[in-house]
């Protein structure tokens, strides 16, 4: 499977990342070290986890099994600072829980931690953007350390708005976006060009699928075949191959669990070939529509 760097960064990821957050201990007639088994050798090394998944104990059982064969694994983190439970900025909680989480997945190097500043009010973007304000150096500081020191390779944000990703990308803060894009949602589609990317769920939670297509007239996956003048049946891999295309975006994160999903996620993403101005092309396409 191809893989590319992350940014300007040293850090290397296959062209998919398998998320965790679904897996469990029957999927599909696989365990779910069988599900990353799979996955590993078909190419799919890296990881999307967070321990506030109700599956990450099950996840984490199955990472030790896959560990004992010897494989290698690269992690991306979902980790928050401050989270919904605090009001400011500590460095030290950062770095408590990237130490936690060094010692659960049993690694040396979180290879990308996709960083989230969460309030009380998820919308409330002022008090996100003032974190950045008022801790602009401590946060800079505080990442080129842990990089220095070797135990994490890069950082991204998930920026829960456009504006506060302009604003982290700005502050050099972080290194590129974890964050949606996908054929249903482009509001990170502007930013792709300046930085790196990791995109989140190209199917839009399986809104993207020939069934959802055929169950929902009103729905996504119906206005996107049309737009873009697509089978139904191909609506799902060309999901997946859609944010590829773009140079920037260095894997898609997605979680495939039965034979036949790894099956095609991985046929999809061997035939993602790199295209800017397609990517653009479709873009343009989907956003006309929406503006109708």
């Amino acid at each position: 499977m191809e893989r590319r760097r992350f940014g300007a960064t040293a850090v290397e990821l296959p062209v998919v990342t398998f998320g965790t957050m679904r897996l469990a201990d029957d999927n599909g007639g696989l365990s779910a070290a069988e599900v990353l088994l799979r996955l590993h050798d078909a190419g799919v090394t890296a990881h999307h986890s967070s321990f506030e998944y109700d599956s990450h104990p099950v996840y984490l059982a199955a990472l030790a099994d896959v560990r004992r064969t010897g494989r290698r694994t690269e992690h991306v983190v979902k980790l928050s600072e401050p989270s919904f439970d605090a009001s400011d900025w500590q460095a030290s909680r950062l770095v408590a829980r990237i130490d936690a989480e060094l010692t659960s997945l049993a690694t040396e190097r979180l290879d990308n931690v996709q960083w989230l500043v969460r309030t009380p009010d998820a919308t409330d973007d002022d008090s996100r953007l003032a974190v950045i304000g008022d801790h602009q150096a401590e946060i800079a500081g505080t990442f080129d350390e842990l990089r220095r020191v070797g135990k994490i390779g890069s950082v991204s944000s998930f920026p829960y708005s456009p504006g506060f990703a302009t604003a982290a990308l700005d502050a050099g803060l972080v290194d590129g976006l974890c964050t949606y894009l996908n054929f249903a949602e482009l509001d990170y589609a502007p930013l792709v060009a300046r930085t790196g990317f990791l995109a989140i769920r190209p199917l839009a939670a399986a809104a993207l699928t020939a069934r959802a297509h055929a169950s929902d007239p009103d729905g996504p996956a119906r206005a996107v075949a049309t737009a873009l003048g697509l089978d139904p049946d191909d609506l799902a891999a060309e999901a997946h191959r859609f944010p590829l295309r773009h140079p920037a975006v260095t894997s898609v994160i997605v979680s495939p669990r039965t034979p036949a999903q790894i099956d095609a996620t991985v046929e999809a993403a061997a035939t993602a070939r790199v295209d800017a101005a397609a990517f653009a092309n479709q873009v343009a396409q989907l956003q006309g529509t929406q503006r109708k």
